[in-house]
């Protein structure tokens, strides 16, 4: 993906973007088009925040790829439409129209998502070119004062701490993850900020060696309480050897909350035996003795918005303070993609009108 372009009037002021998911790197590439130099940190080891991938059967690069935060991006927004052209240019992305199996045994067929290929963490590596990306950092502390904002930053494998200061901080996350980070210091920061809440998913990741190819496989299953189930193999770009599946089942949230404490293990194993029992009972596959080659689990604590706010960010230009993420203006991929950049264009304009 091209860098960001060079902009008319540079900023002297440094932003900090707390987040490297969608809404906090659409929120840096706008920024970086207008001339305010950002620093992006992020504590994991690659951008993606819930549009992130693994990978099975140990990791190495011949595994199943496992989309197991969001499958796909559902785009409505024009402004979305046209980035996710050019991902599709840079082999970024597909355009992809999943049939789904419904509870009462319908099938439908979606007009077009996007999807990354080879994996969702392919639209999220395009977005990072160019910016200034530090992966693997923990901001531990984050105060504010006359002259700024000083983030306490944690580099992992380092057993000390460093500082660095900025003009303005934006929280890429959800509320009650900027709450976290910046309540001890400032519990009044967020008073303003929308409250949303969130309801938690266990995702479990399979691959079987099934025996037999699954033509007759729908690319996603719906069951009536909620859970979905999405062949990974029949995504775009995602290849398998012959007889294989792999697929990714989201519990729905109500089980998923009350399952909070359990261990990885637990929830393989009570999801796995339900991901077969979809495919007997609804899809009609029976597979006696199924081979699992690779499982895994992983916990979203806060998966889906479920009050999202009207507003598309949040913005404080006296503390030079902004959040935003899927859960304003909506709860879905696209909806963090938007707010980032309406969070970015907020801090111009008031930059702006402050000049």
């Amino acid at each position: 993906m091209p860098t960001p372009s060079q902009p008319e009037s540079p900023s002297t002021e440094r932003t900090a973007i707390i987040g490297a998911g969608l809404a906090g790197l659409s929120c840096a590439r706008e920024l970086g088009r207008s001339g305010v130099p950002v620093r992006v940190f992020d504590r994991g080891r690659s951008a993606g925040g819930r549009v992130s991938t693994r990978r099975g059967q140990g990791g190495d690069q011949t595994g199943p790829l496992y989309d197991h935060g969001a499958p796909m991006i559902h785009v409505r927004n024009a402004t979305v439409a046209q980035i996710a052209e050019r991902w599709v240019e840079q082999h970024a992305a597909q355009w992809w129209s999943p049939i789904t199996l419904h509870p009462d045994g319908s099938r439908s067929q979606t007009e077009r998502v996007i999807v990354g290929t080879p994996s969702m963490s392919s639209i999220t590596q395009a977005l990072s070119v160019g910016l200034d990306l530090h992966n693997s950092v923990t901001v531990t502390d984050l105060s504010h004062d006359q002259q700024g904002w000083l983030l306490r930053l944690k580099h992992y494998g380092s057993t000390e701490a460093t500082t660095e200061r900025f003009d303005r901080v934006v929280l890429a996350m959800p509320i009650p993850q900027a709450s976290r980070i910046i309540a001890p210091q400032d519990p009044s920061a967020l008073s303003e900020c929308p409250t949303i809440s969130y309801e938690p998913t266990w995702a479990c990741m399979m691959t079987l060696q099934v025996g037999e190819d699954l033509c007759t496989l729908p690319d996603i299953v719906d069951t009536d309480d909620g859970d979905r189930v999405v062949f990974a193999h029949r995504k775009p770009g995602h290849t398998l050897p012959a007889g294989t599946t792999a697929l990714v089942l989201h519990a729905n949230h109500a089980w998923s909350a009350s399952y909070r404490d359990a261990s990885p293990g637990e929830v393989c194993s009570i999801l796995g035996q339900r991901a077969l029992d979809i495919m007997q009972n609804q899809i009609g596959v029976l597979i006696s003795r199924p081979q699992i080659l690779d499982q895994q689990a992983h916990r979203w604590g806060l998966a889906r918005a479920t009050n999202p706010a009207c507003e598309s960010h949040w913005y404080c230009p006296d503390r030079s303070l902004g959040c935003c993420s899927d859960g304003f203006g909506g709860s879905d991929a696209e909806s963090a993609y938007l707010s980032g950049i309406a969070m970015a264009r907020a801090i111009v304009a008031a930059q702006a009108h402050r000049d």
